[in-house]
């Protein structure tokens, strides 16, 4: 299924929220018709949190159907709240790391993880062992942040349009997906920030072109 939507007016839907094949994190003040949206086009359980006291939870989240890595900025009591919700299904790291914005640095399925080329090996094991993939520095359009990048479920990923046939072969054998390219939200080439996705179904900001969303739902639903 692939729906269209915006948040409190805002089309780059991915800023805000990030999911696996199970739950969403939403910010708390999300409002109901959208919290109807994310349940219906992707078949997940929606669970209400905040990072660092503010609603930006998608640049600075990343997960897979296996675990979930937080940002060190997130308050005492969000992360106690999340555990408690969460930990018993998902492992959950809080890294402490200067590059902190884990949904724009980390690219991952349940096959395999990109990461930002300057984490230590501390890091990329805490990664690996949370998520429990291989994982695989790398750039894509010449970018650090790869996840801010692509998009990437278990049937496929989408890449900035501006990524290398290179950087697209080192992608598809990390995720084990086959790989295209996008834009989303009428040219937006950071589709992170722009699309929820699943191998259930997806949800495309509400500025997504009908070119955009038919190849969205080609290669990833």
């Amino acid at each position: 299924m692939l729906g269209k939507c915006d948040l409190s007016g805002s089309a780059y839907i991915g800023i805000f929220c990030a999911c696996n094949n199970e739950v969403a994190l939403i910010p708390d003040d999300a409002p109901v018709k959208f919290e109807r949206m994310v349940g219906k086009y992707l078949g997940v359980e929606t669970v209400h949190t905040n990072v660092g006291g503010g609603r930006v939870i998608g640049a600075l989240v990343t997960m897979n159907s296996r675990g979930i890595i937080i940002t060190n900025i997130m308050i005492p009591e969000e992360t106690k709240r999340l555990k408690a919700k969460l930990g018993g299904k998902f492992a959950i790291a809080e890294i402490d790391t200067r590059i902190n914005a884990f949904g724009n640095t980390i690219l991952a399925n349940d096959n395999g993880a990109v990461v930002h080329p300057d984490y230590g090996n501390d890091v990329v094991k805490i990664i690996k062992d949370t998520l429990g993939v291989e994982v695989v520095k790398g750039r894509i359009a010449d970018m650090d942040i790869v996840g801010s990048c692509g998009i990437a479920n278990s049937k496929g990923v989408l890449l900035h349009p501006k990524s290398t046939q290179s950087e697209r072969k080192m992608v598809s054998e990390t995720l084990g997906v086959r790989v295209s390219i996008s834009t989303a939200n009428c040219g937006c080439p950071h589709l992170r920030s722009c699309v929820l996705v699943n191998d259930k179904g997806a949800l495309v900001g509400s500025r997504s072109t009908t070119v955009e969303i038919d190849r969205i739902f080609d290669v990833l639903c």
